[in-house]
């Protein structure tokens, strides 16, 4: 079972640089590798603390009922101080696909508690946000490894990879 050093480098940055005796070089991929999902569990476990901690609020302070409640209602509970004011601006916009059961109640007891929700709803989903721009950063960092690999390769087999200034073109060069 061969695999070529690029798809190496695909499956887990710096293995491809690693068999073309790049020490160094794969090193810094593998460490950056390791940082980003550690970053990834990190903020993923942060982030569902934080919900965590906005629906405890939610159920203290406004009655909700937690369970099998999706995001538009967090988002919804915290713009409205009960469901009662909520169902009737929808009903005002014939909007009535749109309305809260009696199941799905709630009602803040201070308006300051409300905003205070809000607030920790919105930090919760900025950290959860920021989940999708780690794992961009994992595969930016696995196709960068990925080409490198070639980079290598080139170097050591005399092949290059360059752009013509006069045709803006990508070229590769073998030199014999």
């Amino acid at each position: 079972f061969n695999l070529h050093p690029s798809v190496k480098s695909i499956l887990i940055p710096g293995w491809g640089e690693s068999e073309l005796t790049s020490e160094n070089r794969s090193k810094y991929f593998f460490v950056f590798e390791i940082s980003l999902w550690t970053t990834f569990a990190g903020f993923y476990t942060f982030g569902n603390h934080k919900k965590n901690q906005y629906q405890s609020f939610a159920v203290q302070f406004a009655g909700v009922n937690p369970n099998y409640k999706n995001h538009k209602y967090w988002v919804d509970i915290g713009n409205y101080m009960n469901y009662k004011d909520y169902n009737l601006e929808h009903l005002r916009f014939r909007e009535s696909e749109d309305l809260y059961l009696s199941d799905q109640q709630w009602s803040w007891d201070l308006e300051i508690n409300r905003k205070k929700f809000k607030k920790m709803r919105i930090n919760a989903d900025i950290i959860k946000r920021r989940i999708n721009f780690i794992i961009g950063s994992i595969i930016i960092n696995h196709i960068v490894s990925s080409i490198d690999v070639y980079y290598l390769k080139g170097v050591k087999n005399n092949t290059s990879l360059y752009i013509d200034p006069k045709s803006k073109g990508l070229n590769l060069r073998f030199e014999f």
